[in-house]
């Protein structure tokens, strides 16, 4: 897999998400609730997402001004949130729990739907 696969499919994933979160948020607030409250399937997913985190950053482990570093940023992000939730799971969920209640989810989907379509923008144009 190469950088502009990984772009495309979260920026189209990002895109989506992000909309979806918009426009249906109390469906998807219920449903972040429910996984916040199931400890194993927490676990499961932090697991599963740790081994997308390895595999995709030994490939894209690159720090130099391109789509590869967006990416890199992106992956390293991302483990913070998963070792966050690993070491301090309580602090996480409820930190994830007031921003799903707080206006700032709104702002959150509105975020992600842009991310989604800067990573498509990097997708076709750059």
């Amino acid at each position: 897999m190469n950088s502009n696969e990984i772009i495309q499919l979260f920026g189209l994933l990002y895109l989506i998400f992000g909309l979806s979160l918009l426009f249906n948020k109390h469906y998807y607030k219920d449903i972040i609730f429910d996984y916040m409250e199931s400890k194993g399937l927490v676990l499961l997913s932090w697991i599963i997402a740790f081994i997308f985190w390895f595999v995709i950053l030994l490939h894209f482990n690159v720090w130099t001004v391109s789509k590869d570093w967006f990416i890199t940023l992106l992956w390293w992000i991302w483990l913070i949130k998963w070792v966050s939730l690993l070491l301090f799971p309580k602090f996480t969920i409820k930190s994830t729990i007031h921003v799903i209640n707080s206006k700032d989810f709104d702002l959150f989907s509105f975020i992600l739907s842009i991310l989604g379509l800067y990573l498509i923008y990097l997708w076709y144009l750059a």
